[in-house]
């Protein structure tokens, strides 16, 4: 099943899956990433025009080894 873009989950290992991106706070580029720009905004970071940033979620990991991923490809939720 395909994830919603934009949704989030915890991922036991070192990197995020294809698909993903980990929630770190990372800046992207707008024009390269839209549909996940289209749904968070800026609200996290960027200037809102050529970037936008990523949750940072770091912190709120609940056991070593895990990661908050958020979707970057996927379906498009419809609301």
């Amino acid at each position: 099943m395909e994830p919603l873009i934009g949704e989030l989950m915890l991922y036991t290992g070192d990197r995020a899956p294809q698909g993903w991106e980990v929630a770190d706070g990372r800046e992207l580029d707008i024009a390269a990433n839209m549909p996940l720009f289209s749904i968070i905004g800026p609200r996290f970071g960027g200037d809102g025009r050529k970037t936008f940033a990523l949750p940072d979620l770091r912190d709120a990991a609940p056991a070593a080894g895990t990661l908050w991923c958020i979707a970057v490809e996927g379906h498009y939720p419809v609301f």
